[in-house]
């Protein structure tokens, strides 16, 4: 299999002033399954508002400026030798799938080994964003 953008969208609820659904959105990367109900919408709204608050105090090379990237992520990321968003393009541009793929796996697994497979997709759609090639991008997980 090959990289494509689309499969890395995260799916999620709409919380809109109409009931259709928008397409998905490639800024983002969000694609949306149901119109949400006032309590998810209301979740929703509160994890936005504090993950945007947060967000205002990192340097902008931060790699927790990737969405689902926070703290632990990011810790794990420093010991596999990438410190920032621009080592993170640097180290991995031009590399096999399998570097990009095994040095994002290893730096985005949660305890008892699970991969977060959010925190996988967004930081390859984050890395094609920024010029690396499709071609050397592995597969991102359709959720």
């Amino acid at each position: 299999m090959s990289f494509r953008l689309e499969d890395c969208a995260i799916p999620a609820v709409w919380c809109g002033k109409s009931n259709a659904l928008p397409k998905t959105d490639p800024k983002d990367m969000t694609r949306y399954t149901k119109v949400g109900s006032r309590y998810e919408c209301m979740q929703k709204g509160y994890g936005a508002g504090m993950y945007g608050e947060k967000k205002k105090g990192l340097p902008g090379t931060s790699l927790q400026q990737i969405k689902y990237v926070g703290e632990t992520y990011e810790a794990n990321f420093k010991r596999n030798g990438i410190a920032t968003t621009t080592q993170l393009i640097g180290k991995l541009k031009g590399r096999p799938k399998s570097v990009v793929r095994n040095t994002i796996m290893r730096s985005v697994t949660k305890k008892g080994g699970v991969v977060d497979k959010k925190a996988y997709n967004h930081c390859l759609a984050y890395l094609y964003a920024r010029g690396v090639n499709g071609e050397n991008l592995p597969p991102c997980h359709r959720l």
